[in-house]
């Protein structure tokens, strides 16, 4: 039964030990105990697993009771060592007996607290409750006991000696960290709680001594850098980080900011750091500004996005090149029929022309008659050209416009487009890439398009979203075309366009009944370079620029459904954005 309770007591303070660490720094914030200990919170979950440590051994080990001894020794006693550590520890920074017990009364306090809180419990008998209240009592007093026992038992001499370690010991600790202060490879500069520099480490000092405006004299003394700089707040040397402590909060301690500067002539692109110095009472005692020089990584990713921009307009160059034989065609066979037509008019026109000179000339003379005029129509065959002249000129007219938008397909397609977001229409580009395209599949499949009329426009990269359409459907034909050489297939494939509104996303499906993907390169079929087509049919560029496109330029998903044999559907979600809000999360 003793067994039981010493367990239950033990369970109680290992499993609470979070709750007495915030216990105790509410006790020491509120009495004004934190200004003069550490201020971080490991030390004082440290402190809370130091000193539970030997309770939880004495429970452990069943030991029932902790009741005094007037012939121990309790400097010596295992359960006041962790005390008796941490009261050296705070006489050596130069804490007063009278202070330290003061606190260590709090740290009893979070115990009793806890048992209080775990005593509502109905598990509890009135008898167990009495007995771990004792028994905590007996605990503390034990560590005061052999605390007060060691502090006193020293001689002045003693005390000034180990005062004296101790300060060279903190001199070393504060040494250590100046060093590593100032061996920063990044700028650092400290503040006062107003935003006053206190102090720059040398990275900073030299970063700064490059400006053309210096703002203290240049001197390889650091600490006089550092008192040239005493009085001036930040904004006064970098107004471009002007406001940048008031984003700071209780919610909020640390930010990172980006800023494009100008410094001798040349643009620079750096990220500040900003983060608020916080003691565990939560009061702010300065802040930290931490400098990164991100000009290089800037440049490397304005490379990258213009190698992008000119990889993506290399694709669709060499896309217009494949496609060239069929686009020729394409124009070819209207052409002929309007070359056709202009010849038949020509010839028209010269029949035209014999017969008003026969009646012109019987004007003259004054023998034009109704016999002399039907005769002239009659020759020219005037019933036939007057049905074939309007027919001739319409299927002209339909011819150059077939022409004209095929070209103008062609420009707007091969057109590198805006680098900036902005509002396509996606049924649009679909038809664009279709008339430019469509000699690529027209003897291997009929195209089904299926474009939903109320589709909304969304933000997002004509030039490239056309391109991502155009290699879907150049590998649709391609996967039929193979289908049919080898005969799997009799007659035409099918390719199925598909748009629409799902949510808060437009949804393209590009559907073929082709050879479909194997299983074995289904993994690897958006990897750059990888092809299963012919030597130059294919480059490997096509499906992993189509990802690109959807998932990294507009935030989309890119995906396939597949069936060997049968075909294979990709599908295409941009997320609906408007203009203004993908400028605004870009």
């Amino acid at each position: 039964m003793n067994n039981d309770r010493c367990q239950k007591l033990h369970h109680l303070i290992a499993e609470r030990e979070d709750w007495l660490m915030e216990s105790i720094l509410a006790y020491a914030i509120k009495h004004g105990y934190a200004a003069y200990t550490s201020t971080l919170v490991e030390p004082w979950r440290l402190s809370i697993c130091g000193l539970s440590a030997p309770l939880l051994l004495a429970l452990d080990s069943n030991r029932e009771t902790l009741e005094l001894n007037p012939d121990e020794e309790y400097s010596r006693d295992p359960i006041a060592a962790f005390g008796i550590l941490e009261a050296k520890r705070h006489r050596q920074r130069g804490i007063s007996i009278a202070m330290f017990m003061g606190l260590f009364k709090y740290y009893r306090q979070s115990y009793l607290d806890l048992l209080d809180r775990e005593l509502l419990s109905e598990t509890w008998t009135a008898e167990e409750k009495i007995w771990a209240a004792r028994y905590l009592h007996r605990f503390f007093d034990r560590i005061e006991l052999g605390l007060c026992s060691e502090w006193t038992r020293d001689s002045e001499a003693e005390k000034i000696a180990e005062m004296q370690a101790a300060n060279r010991q903190m001199t070393n600790e504060k040494n250590k960290y100046l060093t590593l202060f100032e061996s920063l490879s990044q700028p650092v500069i400290l503040l006062d709680v107003n935003g006053i520099l206190d102090r720059i480490n040398e990275a900073a000092a030299q970063w700064l001594q490059t400006a053309e405006n210096r703002f203290y004299s240049i001197d390889p003394d650091i600490d006089v850098i550092n008192k040239s700089l005493q009085g001036k707040r930040y904004d006064e040397l970098f107004p471009w980080l002007q406001g940048i402590l008031d984003k700071l909060d209780q919610d909020q301690t640390v930010i990172t900011e980006h800023h494009s500067i100008s410094l001798n002539h040349q643009r620079l692109e750096i990220n500040v750091l900003c983060s608020a110095m916080c003691d565990i009472s939560c009061k702010c005692n300065g802040f930290v500004l931490v400098f990164s020089d991100r000009t290089h990584e800037y440049q490397l990713i304005s490379d990258l996005q213009t190698l992008h921009v000119q990889r993506l307009q290399a694709s669709k160059l060499e896309s217009i090149g494949q496609l060239a034989a069929g686009i020729a065609h394409e124009i070819n066979t209207p052409s002929q029929f309007v070359s056709s037509n202009i010849r038949f008019l020509e010839e028209t026109f010269n029949d035209v022309g014999v017969a008003m000179g026969t009646l012109a000339r019987a004007a003259r003379t004054g023998q034009v008659s109704a016999d002399l005029a039907q005769s002239v129509l009659a020759d020219m065959d005037w019933p036939y050209l007057e049905a074939e002249i309007p027919l001739a000129i319409q299927q002209s007219q339909e011819g150059m416009a077939r022409i004209t938008s095929i070209v103008q397909a062609m420009k707007e397609f091969s057109h590198p487009g805006k680098k900036e977001l902005e509002l396509v229409d996606i049924n649009h580009l679909i038809e664009l890439t279709v008339t430019v395209a469509g000699n690529e599949w027209k003897t291997y499949a009929e195209l089904v398009l299926d474009l939903s009329p109320d589709l909304p426009g969304t933000a997002g990269l004509a030039n490239e979203i056309s391109q991502v359409f155009l290699n879907l459907l150049v590998n649709a034909a391609h996967t039929i075309s193979e289908k049919l050489e080898q005969g799997a297939e009799k007659g035409q494939g099918q390719i199925t366009v598909k748009t629409g509104r799902e949510d808060s996303a437009v949804v393209i499906s590009i559907s073929d009944t082709g050879c479909g993907i194997p299983e074995s390169i289904q993994g690897r079929i958006f990897d750059p370079f990888f092809t299963t087509k012919a030597v130059g049919r294919g480059t490997g560029q096509g499906l992993a620029i189509v990802y690109d496109v959807v998932t990294r330029k507009h935030g989309g998903s890119l995906s396939f459904e597949t069936i060997p044999g049968e075909g294979t559907t990709f599908t295409i979600r941009l997320p609906l954005k408007t203009k203004q809000k993908a400028k605004g999360e870009s």
